[in-house]
């Protein structure tokens, strides 16, 4: 199953949902890929190191297995290049070239389905980019990170208009919760606010008593009963 998530601007902690999500999900038993797919603004360089990235991999230089790092039993991760002249690559990058990487994306979600991947979380770029906005079509479950603030749910609203005719499962899960929010759209966790978020990829493996990762369990649990 192939989870994409996605957020209208930067600073929702997109990327703290995708490893801590990758995290608990691996802990059930399952064996979990996640992609960072935020090619322009990479970060998990910051936890993982790799002399191969999904960059090379969709432009077919090196293949699946050369790219994942082995970060924990049952996950994985493929990180983004940290490189200037990769991101300054994709800045430029026109749509017809992001449509060619994205067929190639297609076929790296079947490679890894058949490495037996139970999930695959796309952590994508935020914002309306071709990329991001066409992932949706190769994902099963589309989730929406957000903070619960004007200008965020704002953002939300307009992510849910550009995606009103992609007919995929949408989801939100608000992050750095600090005041309940009235949200019309359907919201499948409120992960918490905390100033204790260490310099550690997982927090939840380090904090496990902590009221976030008591939402992270919440969340794998209807995510896992989800067919």
């Amino acid at each position: 199953m192939i989870l994409g998530l996605h957020s209208f601007k930067g600073g929702s902690g997109k990327t703290f949902v995708a490893t801590n999500l990758g995290y608990k999900l691996s802990e059930s038993g399952k064996k979990v890929c996640i992609i960072e797919l935020d090619l322009k603004a990479p970060s998990l360089h910051s936890y993982f190191e790799s002399s191969n990235f999904v960059n090379d991999l969709l432009s077919k230089k090196v293949s699946v297995e050369e790219c994942l790092i082995k970060a924990r039993k049952n996950l994985s991760i493929i990180i983004a290049s940290p490189s200037i002249q990769e991101i300054r690559k994709e800045l430029v990058r026109s749509d017809v070239e992001s449509l060619k990487i994205l067929e190639r994306l297609q076929k790296v979600l079947t490679e890894l389905k058949l490495m037996g991947f139970d999930y695959i979380i796309l952590d994508n770029s935020p914002g309306l980019s071709y990329m991001s906005v066409n992932s949706m079509l190769v994902s099963d479950i589309i989730f929406f990170v957000s903070r619960a603030e004007k200008d965020d749910l704002a953002g939300l609203r307009i992510l849910y208009e550009v995606s009103k005719n992609v007919e995929k499962p949408k989801y939100v899960i608000l992050n750095r919760v600090t005041k309940e929010a009235e949200i019309e759209f359907p919201v499948v966790a409120k992960i918490p606010c905390s100033c204790e978020v260490p310099d550690h990829p997982f927090f939840v493996e380090i904090n496990r008593e902590h009221e976030i990762s008591k939402a992270f369990d919440t969340l794998v649990e209807k995510i896992l009963k989800i067919v």
